[in-house]
């Protein structure tokens, strides 16, 4: 049988083989001092960080836990985030996932913590696996997608003006974040330093993080990485519907023309209307999903106030939301 351990008692041969996992799941791989950088710098890890089942020096598969905060109404509190769950192919089926599940889920229980999350693709075969363990589907994205428009590029409207982030300002914009959905729903606040983080880890470019600006305040901001031979944005966020329209026209600048794919934002839901007079097609649902189980006893209104809290417009879940 394969040992279970958590991250701080693998050897540092394991660690690397831990590691290399990541390009198993078609992931960059995150070194071992990109590891200990991301504890440093306030990445939501748990203590622990993860476990892995391990067996003659060789780590066989591994599930990392964060914890997000979760706000449903006025209750704010820590919840376990599921991420990367991952077997190496010529263990699969054995059970190990299973195994290093059952082992997170008693550790984050014993810990307090009373719901667990994940996401994960209902194309997956791991899915039906996520819900022979209690989870169950919670909350699918929508995406909108503008076709190429030509070779015109719209102007900015008055007073406003957008430009790239520069690495110093990640506090700037989360702050920006926090401010724009102060009311509602979803995993907030965000780890402080997230994506400083982010950047840091190369997952995102400052470059492709644009700021908009109206009379010389901060009012939204929006990634736009070059695709589709235009741009796609995975996160667009604004302070107030007015200022929605502008960043349309940011993100249709930015493809010069190409075109414009939004995905994983509530931005979509917020301004459907809009979106879709502008020519914007929608897909409503997504194959990425996230579930939810409860670590301990919940009682039944709570756990319909869980799914009610996720199905409502005012939800809000944007791309850096996800873990």
């Amino acid at each position: 049988m394969a040992r279970i351990l958590d991250w701080d008692h693998l050897s540092p041969p394991e660690q690397e083989d831990a590691v290399a996992l990541d390009l198993a799941d078609n992931d960059p791989p995150r070194p071992r001092r990109l590891i200990v950088r991301l504890r440093r710098d306030g990445y939501p890890f748990a203590p622990y960080l993860g476990v892995f089942a391990v067996e003659d020096g060789r780590v066989l598969a591994r599930v990392i836990v964060v914890r997000p905060r979760l706000s449903i109404g006025r209750r704010s509190e820590p919840v376990t985030g599921i991420q990367d769950v991952v077997t190496r192919a010529d263990r699969s089926g054995e059970g190990l996932a299973s195994r290093l599940l059952d082992e997170v889920h008693q550790r984050e229980r014993s810990a307090g913590i009373r719901w667990s999350f994940l996401w994960t693709r209902r194309s997956w075969r791991a899915h039906p696996l996520y819900e022979h363990l209690g989870y169950r589907d919670l909350y699918c994205p929508s995406a909108a997608y503008r076709p190429p428009f030509g070779s015109s590029v719209p102007e900015l409207r008055p007073g406003y003006r957008e430009r790239a982030m520069s690495p110093g300002e990640t506090g700037l914009v989360g702050e920006l974040l926090e401010r724009s959905r102060s009311a509602r729903d979803g995993f907030r606040p965000r780890a402080p330093g997230l994506l400083r983080v982010a950047l840091r880890a190369r997952w995102i470019s400052a470059r492709n993080v644009r700021l908009l600006y109206w009379k010389g305040a901060l009012v939204g901001y929006a990634t736009a990485a070059k695709s589709l031979g235009g741009v796609v944005s995975r996160e667009v966020v604004v302070t107030s519907p007015r200022h929605a329209p502008a960043m349309i026209d940011l993100l249709e600048r930015a493809a010069r023309g190409g075109a414009v794919g939004l995905i994983r934002t509530t931005f979509i839901a917020d301004e459907h209307r809009l979106l879709e007079r502008r020519g914007y097609r929608f897909v409503p649902e997504i194959y990425t999903t996230l579930m939810a189980r409860p670590l301990g006893r919940v009682s039944r209104d709570e756990r319909a106030a869980m799914f009610a809290a996720f199905s409502r417009p005012t939800v809000s879940v944007h791309d850096g939301d996800l873990f």
